[in-house]
Protein backbone atom coordinates (compact mmCIF):
# COMPACT_ATOMS: atom_id res chain seq x y z
CA UNK A 1 0.00 0.00 0.00
CA UNK A 2 1.38 3.39 -0.98
CA UNK A 3 1.62 6.23 1.50
CA UNK A 4 2.09 9.95 1.25
CA UNK A 5 3.06 12.57 3.80
CA UNK A 6 1.27 15.91 3.58
CA UNK A 7 2.39 18.85 5.67
CA UNK A 8 -0.51 20.92 6.96
CA UNK A 9 -0.54 24.20 8.86
CA UNK A 10 -3.40 25.19 11.13
CA UNK A 11 -4.06 28.70 12.44
CA UNK A 12 -6.37 29.83 15.22
CA UNK A 13 -7.56 33.26 16.34
CA UNK A 14 -8.71 32.26 19.84
CA UNK A 15 -6.70 30.60 22.60
CA UNK A 16 -7.64 27.38 24.38
CA UNK A 17 -8.57 23.78 23.49
CA UNK A 18 -9.83 23.29 19.94
CA UNK A 19 -11.32 20.38 18.01
CA UNK A 20 -11.89 20.06 14.29
CA UNK A 21 -12.18 17.44 11.58
CA UNK A 22 -9.97 16.96 8.53
CA UNK A 23 -11.75 15.35 5.56
CA UNK A 24 -9.75 13.60 2.82
CA UNK A 25 -11.50 12.69 -0.43
CA UNK A 26 -9.94 9.85 -2.45
CA UNK A 27 -10.76 7.36 -5.20
CA UNK A 28 -10.92 4.47 -2.73
CA UNK A 29 -14.05 2.51 -3.77
CA UNK A 30 -14.75 1.34 -0.21
CA UNK A 31 -13.94 4.44 1.86
CA UNK A 32 -13.80 7.42 -0.49
CA UNK A 33 -14.12 9.94 2.36
CA UNK A 34 -11.78 9.69 5.32
CA UNK A 35 -12.54 11.70 8.46
CA UNK A 36 -9.64 12.50 10.79
CA UNK A 37 -10.45 14.20 14.12
CA UNK A 38 -7.96 16.88 15.18
CA UNK A 39 -7.43 18.32 18.64
CA UNK A 40 -5.09 21.06 19.82
CA UNK A 41 -4.51 23.41 22.72
CA UNK A 42 -3.76 26.87 21.33
CA UNK A 43 -1.20 28.79 23.38
CA UNK A 44 0.64 32.07 23.07
CA UNK A 45 4.32 31.83 22.07
CA UNK A 46 6.80 30.74 24.72
CA UNK A 47 10.51 29.96 25.00
CA UNK A 48 12.10 27.29 27.19
CA UNK A 49 15.78 27.15 28.11
CA UNK A 50 16.87 23.80 29.56
CA UNK A 51 20.13 22.84 31.24
CA UNK A 52 20.89 20.86 28.07
CA UNK A 53 20.24 23.78 25.68
CA UNK A 54 23.61 24.39 24.04
CA UNK A 55 24.60 28.04 23.75
CA UNK A 56 21.84 29.20 26.10
CA UNK A 57 22.70 27.57 29.43
CA UNK A 58 25.86 28.54 31.31
CA UNK A 59 27.34 27.70 34.71
CA UNK A 60 29.75 29.32 37.13
CA UNK A 61 31.47 27.14 39.71
CA UNK A 62 31.32 23.37 40.07
CA UNK A 63 28.10 21.66 38.99
CA UNK A 64 27.02 18.02 38.77
CA UNK A 65 24.48 16.11 36.66
CA UNK A 66 21.46 14.54 38.32
CA UNK A 67 19.24 11.88 36.76
CA UNK A 68 16.35 13.51 38.60
CA UNK A 69 14.56 15.80 36.18
CA UNK A 70 11.37 17.76 35.69
CA UNK A 71 12.05 18.95 32.12
CA UNK A 72 14.37 17.20 29.68
CA UNK A 73 16.41 14.11 30.48
CA UNK A 74 18.54 15.52 33.30
CA UNK A 75 19.06 18.40 35.69
CA UNK A 76 22.04 20.01 37.40
CA UNK A 77 22.94 20.74 41.00
CA UNK A 78 25.77 22.43 42.90
CA UNK A 79 26.94 22.49 46.50
CA UNK A 80 26.18 25.54 48.61
CA UNK A 81 28.34 28.10 50.39
CA UNK A 82 31.22 28.03 47.93
CA UNK A 83 33.48 31.03 47.29
CA UNK A 84 32.58 32.56 44.91
CA UNK A 85 28.94 31.47 45.02
CA UNK A 86 27.88 29.00 42.30
CA UNK A 87 25.35 30.16 39.72
CA UNK A 88 23.60 29.10 36.51
CA UNK A 89 22.37 31.29 33.64
CA UNK A 90 19.44 30.67 31.28
CA UNK A 91 19.68 33.01 28.25
CA UNK A 92 17.45 33.51 25.23
CA UNK A 93 16.36 36.05 22.61
CA UNK A 94 12.59 36.43 22.44
CA UNK A 95 10.77 36.79 19.11
CA UNK A 96 7.88 38.83 20.51
CA UNK A 97 7.91 41.95 22.69
CA UNK A 98 5.29 41.99 25.40
CA UNK A 99 4.24 41.03 28.90
CA UNK A 100 5.72 37.69 29.98
CA UNK A 101 5.28 35.34 32.91
CA UNK A 102 8.62 33.72 33.72
CA UNK A 103 8.72 30.28 35.35
CA UNK A 104 11.39 28.00 36.81
CA UNK A 105 11.22 24.24 37.26
CA UNK A 106 13.40 21.83 39.23
CA UNK A 107 12.91 18.12 39.98
CA UNK A 108 10.62 17.11 42.84
CA UNK A 109 12.81 17.62 45.89
CA UNK A 110 12.98 18.32 49.62
CA UNK A 111 16.71 19.06 49.78
CA UNK A 112 17.03 22.11 47.54
CA UNK A 113 17.98 25.61 48.65
CA UNK A 114 15.19 27.57 50.29
CA UNK A 115 16.97 30.86 49.51
CA UNK A 116 17.86 30.59 45.83
CA UNK A 117 18.27 34.04 44.29
CA UNK A 118 16.78 34.44 40.78
CA UNK A 119 17.74 37.57 38.81
CA UNK A 120 15.98 38.67 35.60
CA UNK A 121 18.15 40.79 33.28
CA UNK A 122 17.71 42.42 29.86
CA UNK A 123 20.86 43.09 27.84
CA UNK A 124 22.92 42.42 30.95
CA UNK A 125 21.02 44.97 33.05
CA UNK A 126 19.13 43.54 36.09
CA UNK A 127 15.38 44.20 35.85
CA UNK A 128 13.97 42.24 38.81
CA UNK A 129 15.00 39.64 41.38
CA UNK A 130 13.36 37.27 43.85
CA UNK A 131 14.35 34.73 46.52
CA UNK A 132 12.78 31.31 45.93
CA UNK A 133 12.38 28.18 48.05
CA UNK A 134 13.15 25.60 45.36
CA UNK A 135 11.34 22.88 47.33
CA UNK A 136 7.95 24.58 47.10
CA UNK A 137 6.15 23.47 43.93
CA UNK A 138 9.16 21.44 42.81
CA UNK A 139 8.39 19.15 39.89
CA UNK A 140 6.10 21.83 38.43
CA UNK A 141 6.52 25.18 36.72
CA UNK A 142 6.68 27.90 39.38
CA UNK A 143 6.08 31.52 38.39
CA UNK A 144 8.90 33.78 39.58
CA UNK A 145 8.52 36.95 37.48
CA UNK A 146 5.95 38.93 35.51
CA UNK A 147 7.63 41.54 33.32
CA UNK A 148 7.43 43.38 30.03
CA UNK A 149 10.33 42.13 27.89
CA UNK A 150 11.66 43.27 24.50
CA UNK A 151 12.31 41.17 21.43
CA UNK A 152 15.59 40.67 19.55
CA UNK A 153 17.80 41.33 22.61
CA UNK A 154 19.24 38.93 25.16
CA UNK A 155 17.05 38.13 28.15
CA UNK A 156 18.56 36.19 31.04
CA UNK A 157 17.52 34.47 34.26
CA UNK A 158 20.35 33.73 36.69
CA UNK A 159 19.98 31.50 39.74
CA UNK A 160 22.67 31.94 42.37
CA UNK A 161 23.44 30.58 45.82
CA UNK A 162 22.98 33.22 48.50
CA UNK A 163 24.59 31.44 51.44
CA UNK A 164 21.33 31.98 53.36
CA UNK A 165 19.87 28.46 53.01
CA UNK A 166 18.53 26.79 56.18
CA UNK A 167 17.65 23.33 54.77
CA UNK A 168 19.91 20.47 55.93
CA UNK A 169 22.14 18.92 53.23
CA UNK A 170 20.61 21.15 50.56
CA UNK A 171 21.92 21.89 47.06
CA UNK A 172 21.24 24.59 44.48
CA UNK A 173 19.26 23.12 41.57
CA UNK A 174 18.90 24.14 37.92
CA UNK A 175 16.71 22.46 35.31
CA UNK A 176 14.76 24.83 33.03
CA UNK A 177 13.26 28.31 32.71
CA UNK A 178 10.18 29.19 30.65
CA UNK A 179 9.29 32.61 29.19
CA UNK A 180 5.53 32.54 28.50
CA UNK A 181 3.99 35.42 26.53
CA UNK A 182 0.87 36.84 28.19
CA UNK A 183 0.21 39.71 25.80
CA UNK A 184 2.12 41.06 22.84
CA UNK A 185 2.91 44.77 22.51
CA UNK A 186 0.40 45.87 19.89
CA UNK A 187 1.93 48.86 18.18
CA UNK A 188 4.36 50.05 15.58
CA UNK A 189 6.56 52.88 16.86
CA UNK A 190 8.27 55.21 14.41
CA UNK A 191 10.60 58.10 15.17
CA UNK A 192 9.39 60.84 12.83
CA UNK A 193 11.73 63.65 13.93
CA UNK A 194 15.14 63.81 15.61
CA UNK A 195 14.77 67.52 16.36
CA UNK A 196 14.80 67.99 20.12
CA UNK A 197 11.36 69.24 21.27
CA UNK A 198 11.15 72.06 23.80
CA UNK A 199 8.76 70.04 25.95
CA UNK A 200 7.49 66.52 26.45
CA UNK A 201 3.86 66.19 25.41
CA UNK A 202 1.22 63.75 24.23
CA UNK A 203 -0.90 64.63 21.18
CA UNK A 204 -4.51 63.73 20.43
CA UNK A 205 -4.83 60.52 18.44
CA UNK A 206 -5.90 60.69 14.79
CA UNK A 207 -8.38 59.70 13.50
CA UNK A 208 -10.73 60.00 16.44
CA UNK A 209 -13.23 58.32 16.56
CA UNK A 210 -11.44 55.40 14.88
CA UNK A 211 -11.81 51.77 13.78
CA UNK A 212 -9.71 49.65 13.89
CA UNK A 213 -6.47 51.69 13.82
CA UNK A 214 -5.40 55.08 15.07
CA UNK A 215 -2.10 56.96 15.30
CA UNK A 216 -0.75 58.49 18.51
CA UNK A 217 2.06 61.05 18.39
CA UNK A 218 4.18 62.20 21.31
CA UNK A 219 7.35 64.22 21.88
CA UNK A 220 10.17 63.68 24.37
CA UNK A 221 12.40 66.58 25.38
CA UNK A 222 16.01 66.22 26.50
CA UNK A 223 14.89 66.81 30.10
CA UNK A 224 13.08 63.46 30.19
CA UNK A 225 15.72 61.33 28.44
CA UNK A 226 18.23 59.13 30.20
CA UNK A 227 17.75 55.67 31.61
CA UNK A 228 14.00 56.12 32.15
CA UNK A 229 11.78 54.15 29.75
CA UNK A 230 8.92 55.69 27.81
CA UNK A 231 5.68 53.93 28.75
CA UNK A 232 2.58 54.37 26.58
CA UNK A 233 -0.43 52.33 27.67
CA UNK A 234 -4.15 52.10 26.85
CA UNK A 235 -6.90 51.66 29.46
CA UNK A 236 -10.62 50.98 29.22
CA UNK A 237 -13.23 53.16 30.90
CA UNK A 238 -12.95 51.07 34.10
CA UNK A 239 -9.21 51.62 34.33
CA UNK A 240 -8.18 48.15 33.16
CA UNK A 241 -5.04 48.09 31.01
CA UNK A 242 -5.85 46.68 27.57
CA UNK A 243 -2.60 47.31 25.67
CA UNK A 244 1.02 48.34 26.11
CA UNK A 245 2.14 50.36 23.10
CA UNK A 246 5.63 51.45 24.15
CA UNK A 247 7.92 50.32 26.97
CA UNK A 248 11.52 51.18 26.12
CA UNK A 249 14.18 53.84 26.53
CA UNK A 250 13.92 56.46 23.77
CA UNK A 251 16.11 59.41 22.84
CA UNK A 252 14.74 62.94 22.55
CA UNK A 253 12.53 63.39 19.50
CA UNK A 254 9.01 63.00 18.16
CA UNK A 255 7.43 59.56 17.81
CA UNK A 256 4.31 58.12 16.23
CA UNK A 257 2.63 54.87 17.26
CA UNK A 258 0.02 52.92 15.31
CA UNK A 259 -2.46 51.26 17.66
CA UNK A 260 -4.47 48.36 16.24
CA UNK A 261 -7.41 47.36 18.43
CA UNK A 262 -7.60 43.84 17.02
CA UNK A 263 -4.75 42.72 19.29
CA UNK A 264 -4.93 43.45 23.00
CA UNK A 265 -3.63 42.01 26.27
CA UNK A 266 -6.13 39.13 26.17
CA UNK A 267 -5.91 38.88 22.37
CA UNK A 268 -9.59 39.73 21.91
CA UNK A 269 -11.01 42.57 19.86
CA UNK A 270 -12.07 45.66 21.78
CA UNK A 271 -15.73 46.76 21.77
CA UNK A 272 -16.89 50.25 20.87
CA UNK A 273 -16.27 52.50 23.85
CA UNK A 274 -14.26 55.36 25.30
CA UNK A 275 -10.61 54.50 26.01
CA UNK A 276 -7.73 56.39 27.59
CA UNK A 277 -4.08 56.38 26.58
CA UNK A 278 -1.34 57.53 28.94
CA UNK A 279 2.29 58.53 28.41
CA UNK A 280 4.82 58.24 31.25
CA UNK A 281 8.41 59.43 30.80
CA UNK A 282 10.36 60.16 33.98
CA UNK A 283 8.26 62.58 36.03
CA UNK A 284 6.03 63.41 33.06
CA UNK A 285 2.54 61.88 32.98
CA UNK A 286 -0.26 62.82 30.56
CA UNK A 287 -3.51 61.07 29.68
CA UNK A 288 -5.90 61.64 26.77
CA UNK A 289 -9.25 60.20 25.70
CA UNK A 290 -10.07 58.43 22.43
CA UNK A 291 -13.20 56.77 21.04
CA UNK A 292 -13.42 53.41 19.29
CA UNK A 293 -16.56 53.43 17.12
CA UNK A 294 -17.43 50.31 15.12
Amino acid sequence: MASRTIQLTFAATVLGPKTDTLFIQSDDPITPLLSIPCTANIELPFAIVDNETAGSYFESGEWFTSVAQAFGSSSRYSLLNKTPKNSADFKTILKHAGLYDVFEIVPTTVNASNKAHYILSVNGVPKDSVYVDQNLGSGNWVKIFSAELPKDVQVEVKVIDTGLNTVTNAVLRADAVKFSLVSEITSLTEKISSLIPEETKLEQNYPNPFNPETKIQYSISSVETGHTPSLLTVFDILGNKVATLVNEEQSAGTYQVTFNTQLTINHQQLPSSVYFYQLRVGNFVQTKKMILLK
